[in-house]
């Protein structure tokens, strides 16, 4: 597992409406390959025309510059998944898609409770977000029926907390607690300016993570 801890602010603007943009630990993730027919099945496939091809280069995402986003405009209380697909790309943001997802899942599918979902999500909670729905719309699948969609990760409840992931039809309602994975369109996502970063008690940090049973 690729995984760092550390600390960075992402400065708010107050132009971040529809985002959550929050100091985060920095949780590093690799991508990986992802083929539509070994993981869905026959007949599935990626619509080329709607990759966000600049996640092409990314060969490991840092969580410490991924925004959440809805693309909510204020007072909605919903949108259709075309209608934030047309939002994500007029806003420029870098769109994570399938590779990242594929990465992430890996990850958990190794590591369970010390993945970097589930770090993730615990630090988000510290941050008072509780975001247990993260997709991707870097990458539109196409189901056997010409049906579009976007792989999402879920945190659900069976008396024991886990994750698990799933596809949603852009046709659908999506709302608030849909949240998105995107980079800003000049943020690597890997690299952290030496200006961003705060003198952080790292210590304590890794404490909380190790009184968890994490490593750190």
């Amino acid at each position: 597992m690729s995984t760092s801890v550390s600390a960075v602010t992402v400065p708010d603007s107050g132009k971040n409406h529809g985002r959550i943009v929050r100091e985060v630990v920095q949780i590093v993730v690799a991508t990986r390959p992802f083929d539509p027919i070994t993981f869905l099945g026959k007949k599935w496939s990626l619509v080329a025309g709607e990759h966000d091809a600049r996640c092409d280069t990314l060969t490991k995402v840092a969580f410490s510059q991924v925004i959440y986003e809805t693309c909510l405009k204020e007072e909605e209380l919903s949108i259709t998944g075309e209608e934030k697909l047309t939002r994500f790309k007029a806003n420029k943001n870098i769109r994570l898609g399938a590779t990242v997802f594929a990465g992430l899942w890996a990850d958990y599918q190794a590591y369970k409770e010390n993945s970097v979902l589930e770090r993730q999500y615990l630090y988000n909670r510290e941050q008072k977000q509780d975001i247990t729905y993260l997709d991707f719309f870097g990458d539109i699948l196409l189901d056997p029926c010409r049906r579009r969609g976007v792989l999402c990760l879920c945190r659900r409840d069976i008396g024991v907390w886990y994750w698990d992931w799933q596809y949603r039809w852009l046709g659908y309602g999506w709302y608030a607690g849909h949240h998105s994975a995107s980079l800003a369109s000049e943020d690597s996502g890997l690299e952290v300016k030496s200006s961003e970063l705060e003198t952080l008690e790292l210590p304590r940090l890794c404490q909380r993570w190790q009184d968890r049973g994490f490593l750190c």
